[in-house]
């Protein structure tokens, strides 16, 4: 696909479809996530404005409320998509000695990074594990990542990704960390207490995961 400037609907759809239906990783501009971004920004902006307007029709609100839900499903589902495909390239590369140059070829930076993590704990897995079972020794493993880096935020465990359904203004954590504040459709990842506690007031909806 040639280079994207601009991002519409269509444009998410029709990327979607693409890498649903192709069996290799499909090339993208590298700034894709960035303008996808930036559309999913504008819509959001878009359906505020259109919810405050008195003089929109409810269904010109529902319109713009579906069309940004459905293009939130259709870039989960793109990037799922491509992730999966990426981590099934590092899989198969794993098992060869020099993987081909076209290996990263078609990949995002962002991807390039998952690719590289992820084969590089794929062969230490292979060489600790599965050549010492198979030569009749015991595996000997050590995560390659078991000390986080300095520079890289440690990824917080136990979160719930939660959709807004109404205004919620800063609140403290429970460590007296700060959140918010929240508008309606912004979406967030936070610790399953509180968004349990969010949904349970009516606040959020849980973001379903795609089938």
């Amino acid at each position: 696909m040639g280079e994207i400037v601009t991002i519409t609907y269509e444009t998410i759809f029709e990327l979607a479809r693409k890498e649903k239906t192709a069996q290799e990783l499909q090339h993208l501009s590298n700034n894709i996530f960035e303008l996808i971004s930036n559309y999913i920004r504008d819509k959001i902006h878009i359906y505020k404005n259109t919810k405050d307007d008195p003089k929109a029709s409810e269904g010109e609100k529902e319109k713009v409320k579906v069309q940004l839900i459905n293009a939130r499903k259709l870039v989960k589902e793109l990037i799922e998509r491509r992730q999966t495909k990426v981590v099934t390239m590092a899989i198969n590369n794993s098992r060869l000695k020099v993987p081909g140059p076209e290996a990263e070829e078609t990949m995002l930076p962002e991807e390039k990074v998952l690719y590289n993590k992820t084969l590089k704990n794929l062969r230490h897995y292979n060489k600790e594990i599965l050549l010492n079972i198979v030569n009749a020794r015991l595996p000997q493993y050590e995560n390659v990542e078991n000390q986080p880096s300095a520079k890289e935020p440690k990824i917080k465990k136990d979160t719930l990704m939660i959709r807004f359904t109404n205004y919620v203004p800063k609140f403290l954590g429970e460590e007296l960390e700060i959140y918010g504040p929240f508008e309606p459709e912004d979406v967030a990842n936070l610790p399953t207490r509180i968004a349990e506690l969010l949904i349970k007031k009516g606040r959020a909806e849980e973001m379903q995961a795609l089938e």
